[in-house]
Formats: C-alpha cells, structure tokens, sequence
C-alpha cells in the first residue's frame, strides 16, 4: 500500500490494488466473415471482434493485399474497384493479431430481360396467388423487380409479387427491372363470389297490429360478393316490408314476407300473422282421452291464452259422472308456481277449483300457458262403452292482477271408453266380434264399423289384427282366458 500527500495540511491514505491499473492485453481478433463474392461498385463492412471483449487497446489497422481490386476504409467497409481478388486484413495495434477476409469481385452482369410463371389469371374475390419473375441472364448482378398493378381497386401486389383479388373487373400487374427497366406483365380477370342460396332468421311470425319486426337474411356463401335481397310481401293490407326487411303489421290477417336476392333469385319466407289487438279471453279447456274399461287416465285442465299481465287468482267447477269415474288424485299443472296456491274440494258430481296467489307481492301469479290441473280418474263401469263427459259448468272469475275481471272461454272434454274384445262397440264380447275379426284378417272387410274397432281388436297391443288377436278373443268368449288385452 502506498500513502499520499495531497496537501493542504491533511494526510489522505488510498488503498489499491497494484494491477488494478495495469491494462488488459489483446489476445486475438475475429472478422465477422472470412470470404465474400461482390460486384463492381458493391461494398460490404467487416466487423472486427477483439478478444478478450474488455482488452484495453482495441485498435485496428485496416488493409488490402490488392487496392486495385478492392480497398477498406479505417471502419472496415470494403469496396469493390475493379475484377479480381483481394485480401482484407484487421490487424490490432496491440499484439499485431490477424484475421483476414478474401474478397472476390466480379464483373457487373446487365440484365437482359424479364418473364413471368404466370401470365393471366382468373380468381374470385378475395383469392391469392405469387407470381415469380424470371430474369434473363440467370445470373444477373441486380435481380431486384417492383410490382405495379394497373388497377389496384380491382387487385393488388405486393414486393414479393403476391397478387390480392379486391373487386371485380380487371387489372394488369406488371413487374419492372431495377436494372434496365425491362417489363413483363400478367393478365387478372376477378370474378365474383356467386351467391348459391339464402335463408332467414325466423320463418314463421305472430304480430300484432303496429308492431314492428326486422327480418335478417343470410346470404351464402357469406363472402358473395353481391348480396343485394329484394322485399316483397303478398299481402301489403296485413303486412308490409321495407328493403331493409323491417316488416310493419297492418291488419288482422296472414301474409308471406319474400326475400329474393338479385343475384340468382334465390328466395326464402317468411309466414306472419297478424292479430287484434284485442285481448283474447282467457281459454280454460278440458282435454279428451280414450281409455279401456277398469283402467286409470289422467285428464289435464289447461289454461291458454293467459294475458301479459298474468292472472292472479281464478274458480271454477266441474262436473263428472261419479258412477262411473272415480277421482283419484289432483295434482297441479306446470302453470301453478307453488301447490300451496291451488286448492280444490270434491263434492258430489263436482270438484271445484280455487286458484290464488298467497304471496306477498303476487310473484306467482299464473304467466304463460300451460297445464293448470291434473285429474286421475278410474273407470268403474266395467260394461259402459262410450264417451263420458268432463263439464265446466261454472266460472267464477279469472282475475288481474290489478283486481279486474278478464274475459274467458270454455271447452269441456270427455273421456271415450272402449272394451278390448268388443270390436262392434255394443259394450260385450260375443261370437260377432271374433268373426268380424277374422273377416278383417281374410279382407272379406277393409274397415271395422265402429270407431275404436281397430283398437278394440288389438289384443296383444302390437297395432296389428292377426290370428293371434282373433284366437285370444274366441278363448275369452269360452272362459279359458280372463282379462283382455294380453299384457
């Protein structure tokens, strides 16, 4: 260590390293290429890598073994001067270290002329395709093209010679020599994307009078390049359209929407109907079944047309033969929300029904259409045949939320009981059915005289009339079998 007086009276006392200054020694050089091929009037630069990277001294001298063929500046570019071979060397200042790039220079070749691979060209809008060109002499110092297109809106190019179909119609593209200026060209014809059909949105409508509907059509392909549709409707007293597809009811009625698209003609529709804006009464129907005798059915109440508004509580009664059915359970219909909100009392002939929604803020007030009960019912009367009806006989009230009456309609049902066994539809089994059986086996008949005979006369429930169905009914009638139908 090493003491210094820097004046002023006070003793400084620094601590280093003797070798911490001692400068870092070149140890060799590297050129970033050893060999190059250029032209007459080309230039490059070589690159000198000093090892180690962090040497002290990374000074270059820079030379040429043949100035008349190529020379080098002080920052390594070289320059070709005339025919011939030269050889570049770095050389550092420190150490004399070498490295050393041999440099070729040949003479300038002129290009003589240009052709294309692909002369003309017919695509769709939106295709591709390169065209490569082809210089004359192959071995041309400066092959460099650009491209041109004569109509860049109907297709262009880019440097590499990649054409783009845009719009349809025609373009030139064209490619020029950087060296000469010599032209070959390509013919682009751009057809367009034909359109092979259409489709819309929705096809079929219910709209009531001044409402407003938009209608969409699909056009494929989807890349057709006219997609133009023309709107027509077959009855512009119900409902017209605009030539956007926006359809605007008129009056109560039924029209067809018609789009057709100028290319092609092709078409698609739609059916709207128009209602009243009346409101329609509430609909409280009764289905119809057919059941064999001794059996169980389920009969649905259902509620249709239910208003906007929804309905809040609602009674009624029905009525049903009770020698002849038994009610076996009622359970609520999908329409119902909570089963705590219908309740029902079976009196007599009668069950009367009482809906009401018990919530607080009426949030299960019955909203769409739909099953509002379900009747099980049991046949008793083993001998009846025919229909039983199931009545409405009254309505109380179908109320609004608002505590207003709507307006409703009744349809009452009925259940048709038939008898396996008994194809004449008199209520027995006897000899006259079995031989009308085997009458329609022999097509000594094409049909059976009642209504349900087909039915009737399908004992093994195969929904066929063979031999097997006629022998089945001849054993009931004699007592070897017991119950009809064979389940």
């Amino acid at each position: 260590m090493k003491g210094l007086n820097l004046g002023y009276g006070d003793a400084v006392l620094a601590i280093f390293k003797e070798d911490s200054l001692s400068p870092i020694s070149v140890s060799g050089v590297k050129l970033n290429t050893n060999s190059k091929t250029i032209i007459v009037g080309d230039s490059f630069n070589l690159i000198a890598n000093i090892i180690p990277t962090n040497a002290t001294n990374k000074s270059i001298i820079w030379s040429s073994s043949n100035p008349n063929v190529a020379v080098v500046d002080e920052n390594g570019k070289v320059t070709a001067v005339d025919v011939g071979t030269a050889t570049i060397t770095a050389t550092t200042v420190d150490g004399g270290f070498t490295d050393s790039c041999e440099v070729i220079v040949k003479p300038t070749i002129n290009v003589t002329g240009i052709s294309l691979d692909i002369t003309s060209k017919t695509l769709k809008v939106g295709e591709s395709f390169i065209i490569n060109p082809i210089i004359t002499p192959e071995d041309a110092s400066n092959k460099t093209v650009t491209w041109e297109s004569s109509n860049n809106a109907v297709a262009s190019v880019d440097w590499q010679g990649r054409v783009i179909a845009k719009a349809v119609g025609n373009a030139t593209i064209i490619a020029r020599t950087v060296d000469g200026g010599y032209t070959a060209s390509c013919e682009v014809n751009v057809e367009p994307i034909n359109v092979t059909g259409i489709s819309l949105n929705l096809n079929s409508k219910t709209l009531k009078i001044g409402d407003k509907f938009l209608l969409t059509a699909n056009i494929q392909p989807v890349n057709a390049t006219d997609k133009r549709v023309v709107w027509s409707s077959s009855n512009e007293s119900v409902a017209t359209v605009n030539e956007s597809g926006l359809i605007t009811a008129i009056g109560v009625g039924n029209a067809t929407i018609t789009a057709t698209t100028i290319d092609g003609n092709y078409t698609a529709s739609c059916e709207i109907t128009v209602e009243s804006n009346e409101e329609q009464p509430v609909s409280l129907a009764i289905t119809n079944h057919l059941t064999a005798v001794n059996k169980t059915l389920d009969v649905l109440i259902n509620i249709n047309n239910v208003p906007a508004k929804g309905i809040l509580a609602a009674d009624f009664i029905l009525s049903y033969d009770k020698n002849r059915l038994q009610v076996i359970s009622i359970t609520p219909g999908e329409i119902i929300n909570d089963a705590r909100d219908l309740d029902y009392q079976i009196d007599n002939n009668q069950i009367v029904f009482l809906f009401a929604d018990e919530s607080v803020n009426d949030s299960r007030i019955i909203k769409e259409n739909g099953t509002f009960a379900k009747i099980t019912f049991k046949v008793l009367d083993t001998n009846f045949v025919g229909k039983i009806p199931i009545e409405v006989i009254k309505v109380g009230n179908f109320v609004s939320p608002s505590l207003t009456k709507y307006n409703y309609s009744t349809t009452n049902g009925y259940i048709d009981i038939f008898k396996y066994g008994d194809v004449n539809g008199d209520g027995k089994v006897a000899s006259d059915d079995y031989i009308t059986v085997k009458n329609y086996i022999l097509k000594r008949i094409n049909q059976f005289n009642y209504v349900h005979g087909f039915i009737a006369a399908d004992i093994n429930l195969d929904n066929e009339i063979t031999s097997l169905d006629y022998i089945a009914i001849k054993k009931f009638i004699l007592g070897k079998i017991s119950n009809l139908p064979l389940e």
